[in-house]
C-alpha cells in the first residue's frame, strides 16, 4: 500500500500539487535509528540544504554552545565580504566551498565518520559520530530555517511493514522505538507527517510494550485502495488532518 502511495505522491509532486512538500518511503529492512535520519536527509535533498547555507538562518538561543551552533559560526567566520559586482561571479551559481559545506553537513547529520581536519574546519569538538538523538533536534532547527525561507513546508515519512520491528532483538528494537519517539518529540507533529503500515497484531503487541509511543498514533484499518485517485485522496486527507 505505502509503495503505491509513494508512487502517487511522486506523480502529484511532479504536477506541482504538493508545493514545498517532501516525502520518503522507508522499507522494513532499514529499521535502524541512524537510517531514519539519512532517509530524512535524502527526502529534503541537497539543493534545499545548499539554499539554507547560502542564507543561513538565525539559530535559536537554545542552540548556543551546541555543535550545530559552532558549525554555523564557522561558516560565518569564513564568509567573504560580498563583492561590489556580484554578476562577475556568475550570479547565484554555487561556489565549490558551498557544495563542500553542504556535503559535510549532510554527512555529519547522517552519522558518518568526521575526520580531524573537518572538525577543525567546522569547529566541532565531539569525536564520536553524531547520534540520532542529537541529529533530530538539529534537523528540527534546520527545517524551521527552510520553512522561514519558503523552501520546505512539510515532510511525509512512509514507514512500511512495521511488524518487522518485532523481529529485532530487545536492544535494537528498543533503540529504534526510542529513536522514533525522539523524532516525534523533536518535531512535535509540526510539519512532520508519519504513516506507519503493518499487520494489525504488530501494533497491538508493540503498543502494549511501548505505550508512550502507542499513545501518539491513531490506528486506522485500511480497506484496499482500488485506484490511484483514491490513494491521492487518502494522502491529501491525511495531511489536512495533521
Amino acid at each position: 500500500f505505502l509503495q503505491h502511495l509513494d508512487g502517487e505522491l511522486k506523480e502529484v509532486a511532479q504536477n506541482g500539487q504538493l508545493e514545498n512538500t517532501v516525502h520518503q518511503y522507508i522499507p522494513s529492512p532499514h529499521i535502524e535509528p541512524r537510517l531514519l535520519v539519512r532517509y530524512m536527509l535524502q527526502a529534503i535533498g541537497e539543493e534545499r540544504f545548499s539554499q539554507l547555507l547560502r542564507d543561513p538562518p538565525a539559530l535559536p538561543d537554545s542552540s548556543k554552545g551546541t555543535e550545530l551552533y559552532r558549525f554555523f559560526d564557522s561558516l560565518k567566520q569564513r564568509q567573504p565580504t560580498k563583492p561590489k559586482q556580484p554578476e562577475l561571479f556568475g550570479g547565484d551559481d554555487q561556489k565549490p566551498s558551498d557544495t563542500e559545506d553542504t556535503h559535510f553537513l549532510m554527512r555529519w547529520l547522517g552519522g558518518h565518520q568526521v575526520y580531524v581536519d573537518e572538525r577543525d574546519k567546522y569547529h566541532l569538538w565531539a569525536e564520536e559520530r553524531l547520534s540520532p538523538a542529537v541529529a533530530f533536534p538539529y534537523l528540527r532547527i534546520l527545517v524551521n530555517g527552510m520553512e522561514s525561507q519558503g523552501i520546505l513546508k512539510r515532510m511525509v515519512l512512509l514507514l512500511d511493514e512495521f511488524e518487522d520491528v518485532q523481529t529485532l532483538k530487545t536492544q535494537p528494537q528498543s533503540e529504534y522505538i526510542q529513536a522514533l519517539k525522539g523524532l516525534l518529540n523533536s518535531f512535535n507533529w509540526r510539519g512532520l507527517f508519519i504513516i506507519i503500515a503493518g499487520q494489525s497484531a504488530s501494533f497491538t503487541t508493540l503498543g502494549s510494550r511501548y505505550p508512550s509511543l502507542s499513545d501518539r498514533w491513531q490506528r486506522v484499518k485500511l480497506e484496499p485502495v482500488q485506484s490511484s485517485a483514491q490513494a491521492v485522496i487518502l494522502a491529501k486527507a491525511y495531511m489536512e488532518f495533521g
